[in-house]
């Protein structure tokens, strides 16, 4: 099977909403995920609108496409707001691989394929770190990049209110900066200022 990484384009917005819908559909308890049903039964009632502001406004997004086919089976993106620039730390956003091509079931592993890419793209920036939120169940997957969890700042999920998330930094280059936590805030701070860019 021939694949392409490549930029989100217009046009991509069928194949990322698939993309979404079947990711997160993967997550329901009855499949031994840590998401409750009816959270994800919620998020899934999204309008296609929805999914793909909440995916492409303010955000780096990737996808990998399948060459042959032309259908998209995973996204990953970084924020891209001026805040992030500002702080000099970017957020993970966005990373799902439909069900099927998940942990290997290809033998690629196509989620380490869009971390990687997310993390070279950060560095091309010159965000000298990625911070983000995992569940408990995924945290080892972010832990193979040297994330590094900080369980002060933990929050619950937006979108599953009852789902804890561990916050996690990966460390792209040394800065007398990195000590800083202020990526917890990042959101609060961007309320303060007059552009929702984040």
């Amino acid at each position: 099977m021939d694949i392409q990484l490549r930029e989100y384009r217009p046009g991509d917005e069928k194949g990322v909403i698939k993309v979404f819908k079947d990711a997160n559909n993967s997550r329901r308890v009855s499949r031994g995920k840590d998401h409750p049903d009816e959270e994800v039964d919620r998020m899934l009632n999204w309008s296609d609108e929805e999914i793909i502001s909440f995916m492409v406004d303010g955000n780096y997004l990737l996808v990998v496409e399948v060459e042959e086919s032309g259908e998209i089976i995973g996204t990953g993106g970084i924020s891209t707001g001026w805040t992030n620039f500002l702080l000099g730390s970017t957020l993970s956003r966005n990373h799902f691989v439909k069900e099927a091509y998940q942990k290997n079931k290809r033998g690629i592993s196509f989620g380490k394929m869009l971390r990687e890419a997310t993390i070279s793209k950060a560095s091309s920036l010159g965000f000298r770190k990625i911070f983000g939120y995992s569940a408990a169940s995924a945290i080892g997957f972010h832990k193979k990049f040297n994330a590094k969890t900080y369980p002060k700042y933990n929050k619950k999920s937006p979108i599953c209110k009852s789902v804890e998330l561990l916050y996690y930094e990966i460390e792209l280059y040394p800065s007398v900066w990195n000590g800083l936590r202020i990526e917890p805030y990042i959101h609060k701070i961007s309320k303060l200022l007059p552009s929702k860019d984040i």
